[in-house]
């Protein structure tokens, strides 16, 4: 065979095939063919415990789990050791419109009356809108300022 010094033959019990690219395994350190090339695949003894990140049912807080086996275990730990739960948002902004009673998170003022409404009432035309009175004009003469009605 012309390509006999290429490559190299997969390490797996019973496969042998000859591989131009074969794959090391990180584990036991064997070579193996594309097909083998997993831990599970050749059933490598010493497959390295899994690392990964998992997170909190309630806090949504990265725990990090070395054996994904006892992943029970770690976040059991973590809720009794005082996990923090997200406090539920709070909608604070009542509508002011009669018979309304939708609340938002954000404060939405009407500009004419200003009183805070859901987004359904925000448009004057959609709430009884009674514009607030603008106050009367003085003006001020020199350094002493002294209020005159204007005419």
């Amino acid at each position: 065979m012309e390509f006999s010094h290429v490559g190299r033959h997969c390490e797996y019990n019973g496969c042998k095939q000859l591989d131009f690219l074969p794959f090391n395994c990180a584990g036991c350190h064997h070579t193996h063919c594309l097909d083998h090339r997993t831990y599970d695949a050749h059933k490598c003894p010493k497959k390295p415990a899994e690392e990964g990140v998992i997170s909190c049912p309630l806090c949504e807080k990265p725990l990090c789990a070395a054996n994904r086996n006892d992943i029970n275990a770690i976040v059991d730990k973590h809720i009794t050791e005082g996990c923090k739960t997200q406090p539920n948002r709070v909608l604070s902004h009542k509508c002011s419109r009669k018979g309304c009673k939708k609340s938002e998170l954000i404060d939405i003022r009407c500009k004419e009356c200003r009183s805070s409404f859901c987004i359904t009432h925000r448009s004057p035309l959609d709430h009884d809108c009674r514009p607030m009175k603008k106050p009367e004009v003085h003006q001020t003469l020199g350094p002493f300022r002294v209020p005159i009605k204007a005419r």
